[in-house]
């Protein structure tokens, strides 16, 4: 028999060694897959849908292969025989060139697309599944290797080949520096132009690695993964099935991941090309042999240590299984997770060969004679506290002295507090979760535990009135550096796992950590997608124009971005942890051609308009202002801009709003300048009538430099929104900073404003137009002498100018409120119209500490915002509350700034606007008269507005339909009254529980709404879980116990909020039918 002939026999045994593990495999977890849960819906849709036809390229080796009989064979085609086993479920491929079978699609002919990717613009056709194979792009030689090649970098003048029509590879080689990418029209003819030196190498992705297989004698070599090539495939599900798509997540999550990774090796087993590199790790031949010897590493995992380690519905996860899965993968083998007993075990286990990795243990000295440490930490973290939101006096360990500390019984962490602390108070907990119960009871003060850890069970257990704190002293604050560790002498697995430590990229790494130890719904957690991801760790920086004179909104000062906007991108940077660098420019028009020209790919403050729509995307805006217009301090107010239109009014070349203001008011002459600063200039020398701004710059402007000589004297109907410009080419940038401004907390805008904005009242003599009557007077006297007239004249002007500054302060007084305070917060001053609203007198006032007329409704982060605004901007404005002398609740619209006298900071002045009346209205519009909660309407805009969020974002939300038990009989039992007042406590209780970001409500009769954002089915089942048991605990007066029982659901793709309510109901109704007192998840 031929080599060849044996190479083939081979080859074929191989394959069929293959298909038989995959067969018995399946085989043996059929006998509980048909236990796979389906609900009621779907299994309807599967009995109206006997059929679900995917599309598919009929030449996307090995992902589908088309056989001479006409049949379809490959990866895709196993995976979806595993899901229609596991389902019960008929998914189907038919194959055709991509473009009709994506046409197909979209034209809802077929039901979705196989291995695709997810884009944006395909989300009005599609759902997208769960990943369920990661594709990567590779480098590929010839044997000869005749440019020398090393790796994926500094392939400057390198022709590089691709298949013609993949788009993505071509993409990829084009942002390659220098490449030259030369198209081929097939896996084949691409492999042979190498093989005769017709390109330097090729680009592709498993298609050409199976054609480089198929004539692996040719001696072809697997060179290197190319840098940020990662694209997570999933299949394209269309929108209104959204039945198939949870069928097909339940399929995926089902295939047990020995089944995976068989049919993996089936299809993607190239390593007959293999050199001593595996995705770009250079290995020794040692090294490599190791590997051949081990496939399958085997690595100890711990039970119960989230979000680090832990079990989960019996299979191991947390950020060291994802970390050793990533490992592993760069190394191209397998891994197994064992759980020993405790670490004496995990010791013998590891000497004996039964374990060869621990990967996350920290490093002892008495440890180094049994292990040899990596060299990189896999993370570092700290130890802190867990306390009750409203404790605020633990902030050390020496702050705890009478006070009761939890830590987990047997805990390394219970040793060194022992040691260290002896007479420290401890309650001994069996779990961290057990601990934090205890604080939550008032059995212990403080949790000490390591923070992650914390951070984790607080949100996943939903304990909304917790917090954690990170110590300032040497116990709390000590780091754990963790390493992964092998047994004394294996250097050679040690070497290995350093080497792919070291090809784990800072990308890759922050996306664990994001995903793992940031669980709550917070600010670095903008819901991006894994494209969108991949993208901004390929993109590695942003660069922005601004308007370089544009105050107090941005500026260019010496070198450094200024102003609003710069506060408003310092947060945008931190959360999408990539640097945004400004592009220098002389002014605004510069800017606009550098925006043009690609030279920056965002503009950070900019409103759309249909010129540069030609190349910007717009976000949604994050700042909307008032236009007005600024004249000389003389002219009276302006009510009607058409009346002006015949006069000069300025206004700076290029912005958004002139060319819209030449449409609103034809006949308007307008005069464009360079900047506003400019414009004024003109204004103030009376070569303009007035000149166009918006309110916050022309504020700026005015109190920098026009004092007394401008002033703001009318406003136009438009506001002007503004948003950030994205290059049109790069539409993923344009949706995630659209993400990045809706995960702005509204106290963070406010913050900005109250930073940048001053709102100033202040009714103040004309004295500059008294003294310059004065002066014309002494000159009069000392030139021509006394004239009667003249002096009766300027007398009356004088007197008239009096009487005028007498009648407004007289209004000012009646009408405007006012109140100062020295630096100290004592009232020093407060006017008629003030003490008239409160009901109180001056002289009860005065000398009177500020603090004492707050009302209690005010909370402490309103009252610290004011006084950090104060002390670093000296102004802030919000809304605030205060109490009469009867204690009656007043609403304010309150505008603070501090008074300075000769230079020194004495106090501050207040001036109140009253809305109580309007926000009794609104409250009494939006409100539940009996419980105070949101009442049915308002919690249907609320919903409305998440359904909104979720369609553009996608988002996730849950609700929660809660219903008392036998509430009739407490009705019937104890009357309306009684009934009443339990469902006042309850109210009072849903809402004390709740996270702050959660919208409790009233639905009707006894049932209640709680609306949960960023929260999945899962996390909302738990905080009605934690509800339930906390109400089923507490004493209703009158009527003793009670209970409710919840149905719960997470809103998917393709619902509406009548769908979504209908599987609340249905799950409440379950509830309630089958003994009650319990939630359930729909």
């Amino acid at each position: 028999m031929t080599p060849a002939k044996l190479r083939q026999n081979s080859k074929m045994y191989k394959l069929l060694l293959h298909t038989l593990i995959i067969w018995l495999l399946v085989s043996l977890h059929a006998l509980h897959a048909a236990e796979l849960k389906l609900t009621d819906q779907e299994k309807q849709f599967l009995a109206e849908h006997p059929v679900i036809t995917l599309g598919s390229d009929s030449n996307w080796m090995p992902f589908v292969v088309t056989n001479t009989d006409g049949s379809v064979s490959g990866y895709d085609v196993e995976i979806l025989q595993q899901v229609n086993t596991l389902t019960g479920a008929n998914f189907q491929l038919q194959t055709g060139t991509w473009q009709n079978v994506l046409r197909q699609a979209m034209n809802f002919d077929i039901d979705g697309l196989s291995s695709s990717a997810v884009h944006d613009s395909r989300r009005q056709y599609f759902n997208f599944s769960e990943p369920y194979i990661t594709r990567y792009q590779h480098l590929i030689v010839s044997g000869k290797n005749p440019k020398n090649l090393k790796s994926a970098e500094n392939l400057q003048g390198i022709r590089i080949g691709y298949q013609a029509g993949d788009l993505a590879t071509q993409k990829t080689i084009e942002s390659l520096a220098g490449t030259v990418a030369v198209p081929f029209s097939s896996s084949p003819a691409l492999t042979h132009a190498l093989l005769n030196e017709q390109v330097d190498a090729l680009i592709g992705s498993h298609s050409a690695l199976l054609a480089a297989n198929r004539i692996s004698e040719s001696g072809l070599i697997l060179l290197d993964t190319v840098p940020g090539s990662r694209l997570d495939l999933v299949f394209s599900i269309r929108n209104d099935f959204p039945e198939a798509l949870s069928i097909m997540n339940k399929g995926l999550a089902a295939i047990p991941d020995e089944v995976k990774q068989q049919i993996y090796n089936k299809w993607f087993y190239y390593s007959a090309i293999l050199p001593p590199t595996r995705n770009g790790i250079t290995l020794s031949q040692e090294q490599q042999q190791w590997l051949v010897n081990n496939p399958q590493l085997k690595v100890m995992t711990y039970p119960n240590l989230p979000p680090f380690s832990f079990i989960s519905e019996e299979r191991p996860t947390g950020f060291f299984i994802d970390y050793m899965r990533m490992i592993a993968g760069k190394l191209g083998i397998e891994v197994e997770f064992i759980v020993p007993e405790n670490w004496s075990q995990a010791f013998d286990m590891l000497d004996n060969g039964e374990l060869d990795i621990l990967p996350q243990v920290a490093e002892h000295q008495d440890r180094k004679p049994l292990l040899n440490y990596s060299a990189t930490n896999i993370i570092n973290f700290k130890s802190g506290f867990a306390v009750q939101k409203t404790e605020n006096s633990i902030h050390s360990m020496t702050s705890l002295a009478d006070k009761v500390l939890a830590v987990t019984e047997g805990s390394t962490l219970q040793g060194i507090i022992t040691d260290e602390y002896p007479n420290q108070k401890l309650y001994l907990a069996s779990s961290t979760p057990d601990a934090l119960r205890a604080v939550v009871s008032g059995e212990a003060d403080a949790v000490f535990g390591i923070l992650p850890v914390l951070e984790y069970h607080i949100q996943r257990s939903w304990l909304s009135n917790l917090k954690t704190v990170e110590s300032g002293d040497e116990m709390a604050t000590r780091s754990s550096q963790l390493k992964m560790a092998v047994k004394e002498g294996n250097a050679t697995l040690l070497s290995i796992l350093e080497q792919a430590q070291n090809a784990v990229t800072n990308g890759e790494q922050s996306e664990l950590k994001s995903h793992w130890m940031n669980v709550r719904p917070g600010l670095n957690q903008l819901a991006l997608t894994r494209e969108e991801q991949d993208y901004l760790t390929e993109k590695r920086r942003i660069s922005m124009c601004i308007d370089p004179d544009w105050m107090p909104f941005e500026k260019n000062e010496n070198g450094k971005h200024i102003g609003m906007s710069a506060d408003y991108f310092k947060l945008f940077e931190n959360r999408l942890n990539i640097p945004i660098e400004m592009v220098p420019a002389d002014n605004w028009l510069e800017s606009l051609e550098l925006g043009k020209s690609r030279q920056c790919d965002i503009f950070s403050m900019v409103m759309s308009t249909p010129e540069r729509e030609e190349y910007l995307l717009f976000t949604d805006p994050y700042l909307t202002v008032p236009l007005v217009i600024a004249t000389d301090i003389s002219e009276t107010f302006i009510d009607d801009i058409t009346q002006i239109t015949d006069k000069k009014i300025g206004t700076v070349k290029g912005y958004a709003y002139t060319s819209l203001l030449k449409d609103r008011y034809p006949n308007i002459q307008l005069i464009e300048v360079n900047n506003e600063t400019e414009g004024l200039e003109k204004l103030y020398a009376g070569e303009l009538f007035g000149f166009i701004g918006t309110l916050p710059t022309l504020g700026y402007q005015i109190q920098q430099g026009f004092i007394g000589e401008l002033k703001i004297t009318g406003k136009f109907d438009e506001n002007w929104s503004l948003g950030v410009g994205v290059r049109n080419d790069e539409p993923l940038l344009h949706s995630i900073f659209n993400k990045a401004i809706a995960g702005m907390s509204t106290e963070e805008h406010q913050e900005i404003l109250n930073k940048w904005i001053s709102v100033r009242y202040h009714q103040e003599p004309d004295y500059k137009r008294v003294i310059y009557i004065s002066l014309i007077f002494a000159l009069i006297i000392l030139v021509f002498g006394y004239h009667n007239r003249s002096i009766r004249k300027v007398n009356k002007k004088l007197e008239k100018a009096n009487i005028d500054i007498a009648e407004q302060q007289s209004m000012v007084n009646q009408y405007v409120l006012i109140l100062e305070t020295n630096s100290s917060g004592i009232i020093s001053f407060a006017n008629e119209a003030f003490c008239r609203t409160t009901g109180y007198t001056m002289e009860e006032l005065i000398n009177l500490p500020h603090s004492e007329i707050i009302h209690h409704d005010a909370s402490d982060k309103v009252i610290e915002n004011v006084q950090r605004a104060e002390n670093r901007h000296d102004h802030w404005a919000g809304e605030a509350y205060t109490h009469s002398k009867a204690l009656k609740k007043i609403h304010f619209n309150t505008y603070i700034n501090a008074i300075y006298k000769d230079g020194v900071k004495v106090g501050y002045r207040t001036i109140l606007e009253d809305i109580t009346d309007k926000k009794q209205i609104e409250e009494l519009s939006v409100k539940d008269h009996l419980t105070g909660l949101y009442n049915r309407k308002k919690l249907e805009e609320i919903t409305a507005e998440q359904v909104s969020t979720f369609e553009r974002y996608n988002v996730s939300f849950s609700i929660a339909l809660l219903d008392i038990d036998n509430f009739k009989t407490i009705n019937d039992t104890y009357g309306h009254d009684t009934g009443d007042r339990v469902l006042e406590k309850l109210a009072t209780i849903l809402k004390q529980n709740s996270r702050s970001t959660d919208y409790v409500g009233r639905w009707g009769g006894e049932e209640f709404l709680i609306i949960c954002p960023h929260s999945a089915g899962e996390q909302t089942l738990a905080m009605a879980e934690n509800l339930r048991e906390f109400v089923d605990q507490m004493n209703f007066e009158t009527v003793g116990h009670i209970s409710f029982s919840a149905g719960i659901t997470e809103f998917t793709m393709g619902d509406t909020f009548a769908s979504a309510f209908k599987r609340a109901d249905t799950a409440l109704y379950q509830a309630k039918t089958t003994g009650k007192n319990k939630a359930i998840l729909s």
